[in-house]
């Protein structure tokens, strides 16, 4: 009974997530959900209420309608559906990321709104997306990159670049390059990489879309500090070096 009890919960719980202010729902709704969507088994209507006011004492914001009839709603969701509309259309338009992904993206946002906010979404016309057709390992970069970061580990990866037949080869026959990282940044559709070399000084970028067989290393990178100074950031911007080209 415990752990039914504990279903039934959080499956009120996720009933809500789908409402908003105009689309609230009642304890005769809910039952009916629980009993014919997640097959629950028979529910008692009262103790939605309980269910209801366990979840508010718990935080989340959860209100009643103004016409207590009507039950009710999730006052406030991750974001606004207009915040969901910005970050869709900036995946629609990245040309690093492929079609796949920007649809799991784009899934995934969606979730994150009520049930009547992903039906405005549903009615709305799709602009040509900029999407890549081809599978990319964008996501799987990005990650790593990011644990690197937080690890103060160097990264190491090839590089590639197209050559007079138009076909796209490893750079320098295959070198490996190993980066102090200190930023991922997005400028013009794509991810740069922004960090040092141990032989070089200042900084130098790299087109995310053109890295393959990126990696953690297990040597500790050199801190931004060390490598151009005690304003790392206001280098950067003084330098202007996310708006220039990659090497």
């Amino acid at each position: 009974m415990a752990a039914e009890r504990k279903e039934k919960v959080i499956r009120v719980l996720q009933i809500l997530q789908t409402t908003d202010k105009k689309t609230p729902v009642n304890a005769t709704q809910i039952v009916d959900k629980l009993e014919n969507e997640y097959v629950i088994g028979k529910t008692d209507r009262r103790s939605i209420y309980r269910d209801v006011k366990m979840l508010q004492s718990c935080g989340y914001p959860i209100e009643q309608a103004k016409d207590k009839k009507q039950g009710w709603y999730m006052d406030k969701h991750a974001f606004d559906d207009w915040e969901i509309k910005v970050m869709m259309d900036a995946v629609q338009q990245a040309r690093c990321v492929s079609v796949a992904e920007a649809k799991n993206i784009r899934g995934k946002l969606l979730g994150l709104t009520s049930k009547r906010g992903r039906s405005r979404f549903s009615h709305m016309m799709m602009p040509i997306s900029c999407n890549v057709e081809v599978d990319t390992k964008l996501g799987e970069y990005i990650e790593t990159m990011l644990e690197a970061m937080f690890m103060h580990k160097k990264i190491q990866f090839q590089y590639t670049e197209i050559n007079d037949n138009m076909e796209k080869v490893l750079r320098r026959e295959g070198k490996v390059y190993i980066l102090n990282l200190y930023t991922i940044y997005w400028s013009d559709n794509n991810y740069y990489l922004i960090g040092s070399h141990d032989n070089h000084e200042g900084l130098t970028s790299y087109r995310l879309d053109r890295v393959e067989n990126l990696r953690i290393t297990e040597e500790y990178s050199i801190d931004a500090k060390e490598k151009i100074g005690q304003n790392p950031e206001l280098y950067m911007e003084t330098k202007k070096l996310f708006s220039c080209r990659s090497v």
